[in-house]
């Protein structure tokens, strides 16, 4: 079985699946170097992947002190903050550009809109 990008099956499973699968004590291999052989692969595979969500290390605030964690939950606000100024602003020079607009030019905007979204 191939997953998406063509490579065997086995290498596109999660992590803990494949850890718990080269665990089990019913695989019947009769050459353990097959297995070892799978899991180089599995982790050669892996490396090229972008992380997965629970892998990325800026999300693990386990080991951060009280104050790193403020400080990191400010940065995040601020961040939120200016996004939504950003969206705002952005939202508010497309109604100024809609309100610029003749009925002909808003009813095709409308309805270049709705299309777009069929």
């Amino acid at each position: 079985m191939k997953c998406e990008e063509g490579n065997d099956f086995l290498l596109c499973i999660p992590y803990n699946y494949l850890k718990s699968l080269c665990s089990s004590n019913q695989l019947c291999i009769s050459d353990e170097k097959e297995l070892v052989t799978l899991f180089e692969r599995y982790l050669e595979h892996r490396e090229g992947l972008p992380l997965l969500p629970e892998e990325d290390p800026s999300k693990d605030w386990s080991h951060l002190t009280p104050e790193e964690k403020e400080a990191r939950e400010k940065i995040a606000k601020e961040k939120a903050d200016e996004e939504a100024k950003t969206k705002e602003a952005d939202e508010t020079a497309k109604k100024t550009a809609y309100d610029a607009l003749n009925d002909l030019e808003k009813f095709n905007f409308d309805w270049a809109a709705k299309v777009e979204a069929i």
